[in-house]
């Protein structure tokens, strides 16, 4: 199922411009700054913004047509839409939450039944509990569980994280983009924080001013050195798609695969095939000009410099790194850069002191 959106919203002094396609059960992520349009994007899709022009089209029917003046209603979009809060019903418990939306859902035919959502979303234990007792973290998995038994076909999730501190954030990532996988949905999430993104995204496009200025897979647009609205620390991360290949119970290490390079890393509980998403701090990353000896950081990918970028504002120089199975991006001082006469296309090692994984969409 593929959602084809070409629109143009105008409002007052805003207006916004959005070509975008996305397909199959993959998690389209969508960053911008305050004001780029990300909310009016969702509106868009969602049937509720009335100043949108262009059309949207999804498994081959037009939500949106403006020259042949079709416009399908919200409550006829197959749309599912997890807002920043909750918004539960406080007079019943979780389960009368879940009960409602599977009640009123018109689509009785769907995979997506009442036990595969508690088991997706660890509900189990909360069936009983009544709404205000629930963490934040919690009431949100709710909110998630009870928008799935709607049975929508897409699904739609503006910053549905921001009110939670960092640890529950990280906890419930994995359930997100479990969605996406078991219950093959595509999913538009809104994120101003590159790092959610970057953990659960399979693309990623970015606003500014209402203009997208990068679309591309996840990994491709974080690489790119020239988007000014990127925060120049957080975006300092590389992505890959890894695969577990062997566990060291006696060490307690795991090895995994990324492409043809193996990263050992300590032990990861899943199972040997399983796919996983890492992510590479930039100023986890150190260079040598020649592969070191007598060194405890053992993950070392020989490569070559692809581009260099100093920030002459501070003390420091991103690089960029082709490893062969993707592209590292190391963060390291000028002074470094220029002592050891780093520049395109020169050969170069790069050194992996940290990595941070997360359970990843199962691939197609």
């Amino acid at each position: 199922m593929t959602l084809e959106v070409d629109i143009r919203v105008s409002r007052g002094d805003f207006s916004l411009s959005v070509k975008s396609e996305l397909e199959g059960s993959g998690i389209l992520g969508v960053y911008g700054p305050s004001g780029s349009g990300k909310t009016s994007l969702l509106r868009s899709i969602a049937g509720l913004e009335k100043n949108v022009s262009g059309s949207i089209i999804f498994a081959g029917e037009h939500w949106l047509d403006t020259q042949a003046g079709v416009f399908v209603p919200a409550h006829r979009r197959a749309v599912g839409f997890v807002f920043q809060d909750a918004r539960l019903f406080p007079f019943t418990d979780v389960a009368g939450n879940l009960d409602f939306a599977d009640s009123r859902s018109r689509d009785a035919h769907s995979s997506i039944t009442r036990e595969r959502v508690i088991e997706a979303l660890d509900l189990s234990p909360l069936l009983h509990r009544g709404v205000a007792g629930l963490s934040g973290g919690e009431r949100q998995r709710v909110a998630m569980g009870r928008v799935l038994l709607s049975r929508p076909a897409v699904l739609l999730m503006d910053e549905p994280l921001s009110a939670l501190d960092q640890q529950r954030k990280t906890q419930l990532l994995p359930y997100i983009s479990r969605l996406a996988g078991e219950f093959g949905l595509p999913v538009v999430y809104v994120s101003h924080q590159l790092d959610e993104l970057a953990a659960i995204a399979n693309t990623l496009l970015v606003l500014d001013a209402g203009d997208v200025i990068a679309q591309d897979s996840i990994s491709t647009v974080l690489q790119r050195l020239d988007i000014s609205v990127f925060d120049r620390h957080n975006a300092a991360v590389s992505v890959f798609d890894g695969e577990v290949l062997v566990q060291n119970h006696r060490l307690k290490t795991t090895m995994l695969g990324m492409g043809e390079q193996r990263l050992t890393v300590p032990q990861v509980q899943a199972e040997v095939g399983a796919r996983l998403r890492l992510q590479f701090a930039a100023k986890d990353i150190a260079l040598a000009m020649a592969m070191p000896e007598s060194i405890s950081i053992r993950n070392r990918f020989p490569g070559h410099v692809m581009e260099v970028q100093e920030d002459s504002e501070s003390a420091y120089a991103d690089v960029l790194v082709d490893i062969g199975a993707g592209v590292l991006r190391a963060r390291i001082t000028r002074e470094a850069l220029q002592s050891l006469g780093i520049e395109p296309q020169c050969s170069i090692i790069a050194l992996v002191k940290s990595v941070s994984i997360e359970e990843a969409l199962p691939l197609a």
